[in-house]
């Protein structure tokens, strides 16, 4: 054998013999023994990080269901400071989108029908 086929046979026996299971780390590593580790640390993969920020399910808010909200007369939309949208008057019976929360802006009750986009509740129903 030349000294490149012996290179590479040893090269070879070396990574035979450090074939692990995905749970148990390398045991021909001195400090590798089981016994070594702390209890509860096992290995990660590669290129998945920390992911101890991450928040748990439960953790997570719950997505709103959308109410829908009825005019009952034509209505104008308003933004997040109370003035009214110009162009935006919807008109009576329209059928409108709401997450079902009462914003009070500047004294008023408003129902959010989009991003920045506000109707009055009392010119609204649940039911026609």
């Amino acid at each position: 054998m030349t000294a490149t086929n012996q290179a590479i046979s040893g090269h070879a026996a070396t990574v035979a013999s450090s074939v692990y299971d995905a749970n148990e780390t390398p045991s021909d590593k001195p400090g590798n023994t089981p016994s070594d580790k702390p209890p509860g640390s096992g290995t990660t993969n590669p290129g998945s990080g920390d992911n101890s920020s991450m928040p748990i399910d439960s953790e997570l808010p719950t997505p709103k269901i959308g109410l829908k909200l009825y005019l009952k007369r034509a209505s104008y939309q308003y933004t997040k400071t109370g003035k009214r949208v110009p162009r935006s008057l919807l008109s009576k019976k329209n059928k409108v989108m709401s997450n079902g929360e009462v914003y009070t802006i500047k004294g008023k009750k408003y129902y959010r029908i989009a991003y920045n986009r506000y109707v009055k509740v009392a010119n609204v129903v649940t039911h026609y």
